[in-house]
């Protein structure tokens, strides 16, 4: 069994099982997108992909493994496009700021380093609590506003969580205006 296009193929006896691919296909498409696995820490992520794979296994009268590495690559393949997408959006955004005067290209430069460290401090939550997250994020604020006044940066173009970083709708970045954070 693979995912090729999209679609899940598997064989029973050599026979491909049509009907079942596109449904099978249709409720990982549907439930990865629509469960917000970004938002998961990757143990309870893992727990719910290794739930969703075995029901989708028994079902369908598949084996769990070949399901189980079906939902591990589009997890992957999904955090793989996000992580492009907001790389794209942050520097669509820090060029227009180079553009418009309001950062040199230095700034930019740094700043885009500067994001591309945070991957650790990230990964750093996952087995955190929630409050142990809370408390770390806002150290972690107060870290990214004294490396950007430090380096003669407007904290908007570094903040996270609400800024730059991750956007009011915790994805990307901001794109409008020149809002700073109110802490």
């Amino acid at each position: 069994m693979g995912l090729v296009a999209g679609k899940i193929i598997a064989t029973r006896k050599g026979q491909p099982m049509k009907h079942k691919n596109l449904l099978v296909g249709g409720i990982l498409t549907a439930t990865l997108l629509g469960g917000g696995a970004f938002a998961l820490s990757a143990s309870a992520a893992s727990n719910s992909n290794d739930t969703l794979a075995s029901k989708i296994a028994t079902k369908f009268n598949l084996k769990q493994e070949d399901v189980q590495k079906v939902v591990d690559e589009s997890r992957t393949e999904m955090h793989t496009q996000h992580k492009a997408e907001m790389r794209s959006r942050q520097e669509t955004r820090l060029a227009q700021a180079v553009e418009d005067r309001k950062l040199t290209e230095d700034q930019k430069t740094k700043i885009l380093q500067f994001i591309d460290s945070q991957e650790s401090f990230f990964q750093s939550l996952v087995d955190k609590t929630d409050e142990e997250r809370k408390q770390a994020m806002k150290t972690h604020r107060e870290e990214m506003k004294k490396w950007a006044t430090d380096n003669g940066i407007d904290p908007q173009y570094v903040m996270f969580g609400g800024h730059m970083g991750h956007g009011p709708d915790g994805h990307g970045m901001m794109t409008g205006g020149d809002k700073t954070e109110q802490n």
